[in-house]
Parts: structure tokens; sequence; C-alpha cells
């Protein structure tokens, strides 16, 4: 009906208009044929009843190729509803389907980041807000008060195939009103201003870095610090992520000294 649900990252911004023989900005590749879930959004009722009219309503979908030269093009669309009714009875749902996740409280910290309507490019960090919801009780809820970090950042994409994945890992800065860094501290870590929100997405435990970097850290060896969160991306949760530190020169992580340009030998070249 006129209002768009939501587009591929591989598109202009949402909201801008899109000519028919747009192309894409890289390729998406299918999924389904290789085992993988489909791109999928998601409405919730409410969202959906001020969409909907009475009579005819009409859904559609536009699908563009990677270049006006790319040999082949496929698109294969499924539209689902929940109902609360269980009178009826209706086709049962393909396999990969994944009902809506009711989500109540948490039991680890809770990351929001707002964009303001912007898609995280590769490059360059966009601006964006965040919070950081981590209650000493234990249990966080996403309409609770910010009370571990708010305020700005800035945020792109990180890895390269990485970045594809079903779960997109990220790299922010914690930055002033002004736009330039801030130190701060984030759930306990010490202050710094550049931080990884890495995506255990081939890794089905999400434990394997974790513990890597915990077993290091016990035996006297720096290892980024890490902490599991929540994460909410525009008010849409994109589940369980690692944050941690990035790795760099500082006094709290790869604790050596700069080099000088004619420190090139002996013990010189280890940083002192």
């Amino acid at each position: 009906n006129g209002h768009e649900i939501g587009r591929s990252y591989n598109l202009s911004e949402p909201g801008t208009f899109v000519p028919y023989d747009e192309t894409t900005t890289y390729d998406h590749e299918a999924s389904l044929y290789n085992g993988g879930l489909p791109e999928s959004f998601m409405l919730d009722s409410l969202e959906l009843d001020s969409l909907l009219t009475n009579g005819e309503n009409v859904f559609a979908v536009q699908i563009h190729n990677v270049g006006i030269n790319s040999s082949d093009m496929s698109g294969n669309f499924y539209l689902s509803f929940g109902i609360t009714d269980d009178s009826e009875f209706y086709e049962t749902p393909p396999w990969w389907f994944q009902e809506p996740i009711i989500l109540d409280g948490f039991n680890l910290p809770i990351i929001l980041i707002d964009t303001y309507g912007a898609e995280i490019p590769d490059e360059p960090r966009i601006p964006a807000s965040m919070g950081i919801i981590n209650n000493e009780s234990g249990v966080n809820y996403i309409d609770d008060p910010f009370n571990d970090f708010d305020g700005p950042i800035t945020i792109e994409r990180r890895g390269n195939s990485s970045q594809w994945q079903g779960k997109t890992p990220y790299r922010f800065e914690t930055v002033d009103d002004e736009g330039e860094n801030s130190n701060v501290e984030l759930l306990g870590m010490p202050a710094e201003n550049d931080w990884v929100l890495y995506a255990p997405w081939q890794d089905k435990t999400m434990i394997r870095n974790v513990l890597t970097y915990q077993l290091s850290n016990e035996m006297g060896r720096y290892a980024s610090r890490s902490r599991y969160v929540e994460l909410y991306l525009n008010d849409e949760y994109r589940g369980i992520y690692v944050l941690m530190e990035k790795i760099k020169r500082d006094g709290n992580r790869v604790d050596i000294s700069k080099l000088n340009p004619d420190e090139i030998t002996g013990d010189d070249v280890t940083g002192g």
C-alpha cells in the first residue's frame, strides 16, 4: 500500500526512491538452496494494522540484480501470519520458518543502538546513539533506563566475508558530542574508545573465542576482555553478541611503547 517495510543492505538508504533499473552494491547470494535461512522482515500486529485498509491491499516486492551483465537473478517470497484462533487448519509452514520470539527479561546486559534510520556500511563509521542496561538484580528489560552507558558512538560493519553472514559483526567508537573519541568504561572493562561487537555465527556454542580469551587472561597473558550481551539495533532484536575490546596498543590492552622511526633492531623492535 505504498509503505516500505524493509530492504536489503545492498540497496540505497531506506526510504529513498529506488529506480527499477538500479543495481545493487554487492551480490546477494541465495541461501535456501544451500541450507541457509532466507532474509526476513517482521511486522507486529499494531504496525500491520496501521498499514492495512478495508478492501483491497497491495503487497509488492521489487528485486534488483547486481549488474546489467549478470547471468542470473532469482527471487522466492513468502508471506506468513501468526494467528491466535486454532479452530481452523492451515498449511504446515516450511522447515525454515521461525516463529516470532516474544522476549521479556534478559539475564545478560542489553545494548540498544539507534542509527537514526541509516543502514550501517562497511565504512566509514556513521553516527549513532547507544545505551546499555545492566541492572544489579541480574535481570534486564529493554524499557529499563540506561545505567551503564548512554551516549553517542560511530559504528561500521566489521570483517570481510563475515559481514554478509546471518549475523553481522560491528566495530564502534565511543565519542563525545563533538564526535571526538571519548574513553569510557563499558560493563566493567577499562576505559577506552575502540570496541567490537563480535557475532558468534559459525560457532553455534558461542563460547570458543570467549573461553580462549578468558583462559589467556587467567594465565596472566593479555587477550581481549569480553562480555556477552543482548543486542537491539534500531528496535530490532539481533540476538546474543560479544562486546569485546578491540586489540590495540594501550596501557590496559597491549601494553607496549610506541616505536620511533629509528627503532628497527634488537630489543627496540619489541616496543620496549
